[in-house]
């Protein structure tokens, strides 16, 4: 592991996020309208770009590996049909993110991510809740959890 500081992020990479976002969407819909191979693997350019830029702002050595070998690969599906499963795939894929950032919460030692949501809004300052309150947001994490599973199947 590297003992290398991290560089704070600059102000304007909170914009270029939702703004990659946005342009997702917006190429993903061309793509399917249009039946665009190329425009596809644009898009999905701009999500694995979403996914790597707080890592690329820091040079981190692992992103930038993955970020060639993601534009050797799209660069290799730009006139291939197959590329329209990667279109397919996002709404699964953001699914499983989502059911695996909840549900890693849910491990021994850690405090579910309700809980946390429900800590912020409490204003609790020692994170103390009651058993019956910690034992609700467990819960309701795994549910969610679950439904986020089961609407990606």
């Amino acid at each position: 592991m590297s003992s290398r500081p991290v560089a704070a992020s600059p102000a304007w990479l909170a914009a270029v996020r939702p703004a990659l976002a946005i342009s997702y969407l917006g190429l993903s819909h061309l793509a399917t309208a249009q039946g665009s191979h190329r425009l596809a693997a644009l898009a999905v350019g701009l999500i694995v770009l979403l996914l790597l830029t707080e890592p690329l702002w820091q040079r981190r050595p692992w992103a930038l590996i993955a970020a060639a070998i993601a534009a050797a690969i799209l660069w290799a599906l730009k006139d291939s049909a197959h590329i329209h499963i990667a279109l397919l795939l996002m709404p699964v894929i953001f699914l499983l993110l989502l059911a695996w950032l909840f549900g890693r919460t849910l491990l021994a030692g850690r405090t579910p991510v309700i809980g946390k949501i429900v800590r912020a809004l409490e204003g609790s300052e020692t994170g103390e809740v009651t058993p019956d309150l910690d034992r609700y947001t467990r819960g309701l994490t795994a549910t969610w959890t679950a439904v986020f599973i089961a609407m990606a199947a």
